[in-house]
């Protein structure tokens, strides 16, 4: 097997050859994984950020400076999906936060709508299990 730091590998999965990709992600799936795990505490979260991280490296390949080490490119943009996921994890809670807070300040607030139950709870099951958890255990 082929060191996947060397600039002939990349340069030939930049060509399109798919074997190539796939040394470059087995030498580096592990380490993308454990960042991204460390990042985000949820194996799930962590997997599909890694997942994520390859496809968009794999279409942004022939921006890659060959002259630098690859595993930094791709822990780079393992960081920025992970920092995307969370914002927009925090974006969705806080909409959440909003509309409990807007109910409860409602003259009616008393018992909410069978809907408005089935739309918080769908709105829930959206949200990582980590952050389920928080609201849970908030409310």
């Amino acid at each position: 097997m082929i060191d996947p730091n060397k600039t002939e590998i990349i340069l030939r999965a930049r060509a399109g050859d798919l074997a190539s990709w796939e040394q470059i992600v087995a030498a580096h799936q592990q380490a993308v994984f454990r960042f991204a795990y460390l990042r985000t505490g949820d194996a799930a979260e962590a997997s599909d950020i890694a997942q994520e991280t390859f496809i968009q490296a794999w279409q942004h390949i022939d921006r890659f400076d060959t002259r630098r080490p690859l595993r930094p490119w791709l822990l780079g943009i393992a960081a920025k999906r992970a920092r995307n996921r969370w914002r927009a994890a925090r974006r969705q809670l806080n909409y959440l936060r909003k509309a409990f807070e807007e109910r409860l300040a409602s003259p009616d607030a008393a018992e909410p709508s069978r809907e408005d139950r089935d739309l918080v709870q769908q709105a829930l099951r959206d949200l990582p299990a980590a952050q389920q958890e928080i609201i849970a255990l908030r409310y």
